[in-house]
This record gives C-alpha cells, sequence and structure tokens, in this order.
C-alpha cells in the first residue's frame, strides 16, 4: 500500500497557546493543556491544529 505523506511548507509557524492563559479554559476549571497551531508566516492560513487538554475530544 503506497501512502502519501502530507508535506509542510519550508517556512511556518508554530505557535502554542496554554490553556491556563485562556479565560473559557479557566472559567470552566479545564486550564490544564495547550493548543499548538501551524500557519504560513505573516498569512491567516492555518495548516494545522492539536489540541490537548480534558475536554479536547474528537467527534
Amino acid at each position: 500500500m503506497n501512502s502519501v505523506k502530507p508535506q509542510l511548507p519550508k517556512a511556518y509557524e508554530v505557535t502554542i497557546y496554554h490553556l491556563a492563559e485562556l479565560d473559557r479554559a479557566i472559567v470552566d476549571s479545564a486550564a490544564h493543556g495547550f493548543v499548538k497551531v501551524v500557519t504560513l508566516p505573516g498569512k491567516d492560513k492555518t495548516l494545522g491544529v492539536t489540541i490537548v487538554g480534558e475536554h479536547a475530544e474528537a467527534d
């Protein structure tokens, strides 16, 4: 079976937001974890997101 791996551009930015810094997570008592966002530099194009936390579940 041939599998194709997605290719990220050579230049990308990774931004991490800790849930302890987000008001909604603090109010919901779920301030443990983080959100990682991969974007193109200087653009609003999102390449990927990872969410790790108590209520981070896939639907």
